[in-house]
């Protein structure tokens, strides 16, 4: 492990330093006595755990915090104390500090430094998969977007159904074509926009189309294929239908 201890005395840190190997634990320690060099030595090395002796000449425990913090660095910090009151340990846990430990009781030292280094590990890691969820969701987004464009562009209709025919999507130049604003048209009936004549046909058609394993093909009936606008009146269509699963559900 690489500790960061903040000490002036050199005779504690080498107390310490027996301390951890006696343990049985491999540490490598750099020690500082002043924000300077504590300043220097996070921006060199990446440390595991910061050790910090609560009174140090002109520096200190919570001096060291406040640097640390300053620093935007994620590690453990653990004060250190010959002598503390209840209260300046709350007010020291309160700035940050994730533990302290009385010199007179090292054995508390060493379970502390496992605890918080892997709780520091847990937070590294959430906040990796919180960056990567935010990547991804910005990624889908941008696919959306692109989508959105590219279907509200499209010169031909494009009307989407689930499973129950219902219309989900209905482009630009749907709206045109079948006379329709998109927001009548979304979550009703795909039934609205064929000929009454035409509509079982149309049903049993996307229902065998959903189990022949194509992907898309054209559709027809027997002479011309018709649509109907919102006003009634019946035309002459060319239609293509496609189908997609998407969570799970099909889409056509």
């Amino acid at each position: 492990m690489l500790v960061l201890l903040v000490e002036d005395s050199l005779e504690d840190a080498e107390l310490l330093e027996r301390h951890f190997t006696i343990s049985g634990f491999q540490v490598s320690i750099d020690r500082v006595a002043n924000s300077s060099d504590m300043r220097d030595a996070l921006a060199n090395r990446d440390y595991d755990v910061v050790i910090a002796d609560y009174t140090v000449p002109g520096f200190g425990a919570i001096p060291a915090l406040r640097l640390l913090k300053q620093s935007g660095r994620d590690i453990p910090f653990i004060i250190l104390s010959g002598t503390m009151s209840d209260e300046t340990a709350v007010a020291a846990m309160r700035a940050g500090a994730q533990d302290y430990v009385v010199k007179g009781n090292l054995s508390r030292l060493l379970p502390a430094m496992e605890r918080e280094i892997q709780e520091a590990v847990a937070r590294r890691h959430k906040r990796q998969m919180e960056v990567a969820l935010h990547e991804a969701d910005k990624a889908v987004s941008v696919g959306e977007a692109r989508l959105q464009g590219i279907i509200g562009s499209a010169m031909d209709a494009i009307i989407t159904i689930g499973a129950d025919q219902h219309i989900l999507v209905f482009n630009a130049a749907a709206e045109k074509i079948f006379g329709c604003p998109a927001a009548e048209a979304i979550g009703h009936p795909l039934d609205r926009f064929i000929p009454a004549t035409l509509r079982e046909d149309h049903r049993r058609h996307v229902q065998a189309f959903a189990g022949s394993g194509s992907t898309s093909r054209s559709m027809h009936s027997p002479g011309i294929l018709y649509g109907l606008r919102a006003n009634g009146e019946e035309f002459p269509i060319e239609a293509t239908i496609s189908q997609v699963t998407v969570d799970g559900e099909k889409l056509y």
